[in-house]
């Protein structure tokens, strides 16, 4: 399909399997937080134009590092306890970027978890509610998904002996790219 690019390929060993084989995998969700609309990066990334709160959105994301029961941030039923190795929240321009990392994630749970933090930081929701929604392990208490508008793929992780054959090359756009 047109949505999907070859950049690389690199041939690997039989036990080698790109999905279950990850021992972790990272995200980022970008945010354009202006009154103006988009237009040239229109449908890649969400646009929130009342200001948001990004400190109250960071003293959230803070809390959800470490190992938990996501079950409040799921879409689907599956094995729900993930581990976040970071989510780092910040601000680049008029852009909020989180980035996320752990050793796997649920159904739409990076963008569960971006709504959640959207109500937040609009201040329908108090940082503290974030920990609260997800010790409850009910999704429906949680604030509605976010759009996929933003959601971008930016690495999978392997075992030392599969990583170290793969090519040091980013998955990403160029533009995403961008300092911690």
């Amino acid at each position: 399909p047109d949505d999907i690019a070859l950049r690389w390929i690199q041939p690997m060993p039989a036990d080698f399997h790109a999905r279950f084989g990850a021992i972790a995998r990272r995200y980022r969700y970008i945010t354009l937080n202006q009154a103006q609309r988009p237009a040239i990066l229109n449908n890649q990334v969400t646009h929130i134009y009342e200001p948001l709160d990004l400190k109250a959105m960071q003293q959230a994301a803070a809390d959800i590092v470490g190992t938990h029961d996501f079950s409040s941030y799921r879409a689907a039923a599956c094995q729900p306890v993930r581990t976040i190795s970071h989510a780092n929240l910040f601000a680049h321009g008029q852009f909020i970027v989180f980035d996320i990392q752990a050793d796997g994630f649920l159904h739409h749970m990076v963008r569960n978890l971006m709504g959640t933090l959207y109500a937040i930081g609009r201040h329908e929701l108090e940082p503290a509610d974030f920990l609260n929604i997800l010790q409850k392990k009910d999704r429906t208490i949680a604030p509605p998904t976010a759009s996929g508008d933003g959601l971008y793929f930016i690495n999978a992780y392997y075992p030392e002996r599969f990583q170290s054959l793969l090519p040091n090359a980013p998955l990403t756009p160029v533009w995403l790219n961008l300092p911690d």
